[in-house]
């Protein structure tokens, strides 16, 4: 069994959605929704790491009322409320807590080891779980793999002061969040963050199929870091 295997079987444990509920005015229910993807950085303090955007829309903080933190089971997906624990905008990262849950599914979760991304090189393979596409949370949805190398080391060009990881995977919307890990050790080594839109964002869309906008997708993604999420997360476990 190659090594990317054992490290999605690894990594795939400790893989939560995030999610949030939407009303539906029409039938008068409540429906929930993937936003993004997180993991179990501590399984003592049961905090899960994601990205800010995820939890925070445009600046605008989710409601504890409205998170749900979806935990895969072998059978299902188990939704708990989540609570913000702590949110940085500038490096796009968010702590969420479970207050509450079954103990027995909580305890299915595995705690991630975060690595070291300094000694990283161009070329390493790689490979991450999420929850791509915003799948509405029900009993048929799976963390989704991905695998790559590292293609390059970029500044994040919304702030010029953060390097950025440059993937060779397709990103899709909801694996904002998700922990890219070393194909060879299964240690978190950054965070999905987004990808690169060819249609550049504030230009009108060149395709559109329907009526609607084409999204397309490339094998470019971005990621944070671990050392610079670092900092932030070790924090909270004091």
């Amino acid at each position: 069994m190659s090594s990317l295997i054992n490290s999605i079987k690894s990594v795939r444990k400790g893989v939560v959605a995030i999610a949030y509920k939407q009303h539906n005015v029409l039938d008068n229910s409540d429906q929930i929704s993937v936003a993004g993807t997180g993991f179990l950085f501590s399984k003592e303090k049961l905090l899960i790491c994601t990205c800010a955007h995820v939890v925070a829309p445009n600046g605008i903080q989710r409601t504890d009322a409205q998170l749900q933190v979806g935990i895969v089971t072998e059978r299902n997906v188990v939704g708990y409320p989540a609570k913000i624990v702590s949110l940085d905008f500038k490096k796009d990262l968010a702590i969420l807590n479970v207050p509450s849950g079954d103990p027995k599914v909580i305890a299915t979760l595995e705690e991630l080891k975060l690595g070291d991304s300094k000694p990283l090189e161009q070329g390493e393979e790689i490979g991450f779980l999420g929850f791509p596409f915003g799948m509405v949370l029900s009993n048929d949805i799976t963390p989704s793999a991905a695998k790559g190398i590292i293609s390059a080391f970029r500044r994040d060009l919304t702030t010029g002061s953060t390097e950025l990881i440059q993937l060779d995977a397709v990103v899709g919307g909801g694996n904002s969040g998700a922990p890219v890990f070393l194909s060879s050790t299964s240690e978190v080594i950054a965070i999905v963050k987004g990808r690169f839109d060819p249609l550049m964002k504030g230009r009108p869309p060149k395709l559109i199929i329907d009526g609607e906008p084409l999204e397309i997708f490339t094998n470019i993604g971005f990621a944070q870091p671990i050392n610079v999420a670092k900092g932030f997360l070790l924090s909270s476990l004091k």
